[in-house]
């Protein structure tokens, strides 16, 4: 899935930009997984944190949610814009 100047390869689990791996964690790429795979279509904070429990059975806190969107998006740089908050609801990755 290419979006912006950014790909993201599900198979390899690999995200790159202008052809160049960018350093994510496995959290981060799963949480970014789960969003384009739901592109468009605004998630409520709940429901991600219900997808997105750690390897060890423990769910996502609601401030590390926050921590792990706001580290993506640094890392997206400009294709970051694509993740947006939609305010009392969720996020939604645009199309």
């Amino acid at each position: 899935m290419t979006f912006g100047n950014t790909a993201y390869d599900g198979e390899a689990f690999v995200l790159t930009q202008h052809g160049e791996k960018l350093d994510c964690t496995t959290s981060e790429l799963r949480l970014l997984r789960f969003l384009l795979q739901h592109r468009g279509q605004v998630i409520s904070r709940s429901a991600i944190m219900e997808q997105l429990y750690d390897i060890d059975g423990e769910f996502f806190e609601d401030n590390t949610l926050s921590v792990y969107i706001k580290r993506l998006r640094q890392k997206l740089g400009e294709d970051g814009a694509y993740i947006e908050t939609v305010r009392g609801m969720g996020y939604r990755f645009r199309k």
